[in-house]
């Protein structure tokens, strides 16, 4: 939970620092599922890199599966994406383990109609 609270208070703070640029796109949600009785939290911000077609992205997430130990942090994501045109961007996916191991890489395009 304390690096919950950490990462939060970085995101609503650089927030703040950048909100003229629109550049940083912090995101928080919260997930359910069902079958398992898994709660989810996750963070994370988008960030445009000026005058190029880059975003950099980070999502932190953490999960409570009943247990008395509370929230814990599971995995992170860091990924890359290039608009090429106004329809279609590819983008570069790294999961990373609780200890920052890459685990999976995405490679893909996404076409918008």
């Amino acid at each position: 939970m304390k690096k919950f609270a950490i990462t939060a208070a970085f995101l609503m703070a650089a927030t703040a620092a950048t909100a003229d640029e629109k550049v940083l796109s912090p995101f928080v949600g919260l997930e359910r599922e069902t079958g398992t009785n898994v709660n989810r939290a996750f963070v994370g911000a988008d960030l445009a890199v000026p005058n190029t077609i880059f975003t950099v992205g980070t999502r932190a997430e953490f999960e409570d599966v009943g247990s008395l130990t509370g929230m814990s942090f599971t995995k992170a994501e860091l990924n890359l994406n290039a608009n090429i045109t106004d329809n279609a961007s590819l983008y570069l996916e790294n999961d990373l383990n609780s200890d920052f191991k890459r685990t999976e890489t995405t490679v893909g395009v996404k076409l918008s109609f």
